[in-house]
């Protein structure tokens, strides 16, 4: 399978996004794991310490099906990540 996370475009606009999300021009994006779908994981480190980015492309991954289910796992009292950060139009 080729993966478009490994899209050199696609990792810039990533590294981008984490280091304004977490305010850290300095922030390094390293592969964390790969979903059986098009979404990847992907470990930032940062001055604001460890994050996980789940990138999934727009047209290829619908990331609202999996933010509804962490929301109702949420609301019921269930332990989740936390969602610091989203850009739906960006996957």
């Amino acid at each position: 399978m080729t993966e478009p996370a490994s899209d050199p475009q696609r990792s810039a606009q990533r590294l981008q996004w984490a280091r304004t999300q977490l305010d850290d021009a300095n922030t390094v994006v390293e592969r964390a794991s790969v979903d059986a779908g098009m979404r990847s994981y992907w470990r930032t480190t940062s001055t604001r310490g460890s994050h996980i980015v789940m990138d999934a492309p727009p047209g290829l991954e619908d990331p609202r099906p999996w933010l509804r289910m962490r929301g109702l796992l949420h609301d019921n009292g269930l332990r989740v990540p936390a969602l610091l950060a989203q850009d739906l139009d960006a996957g």
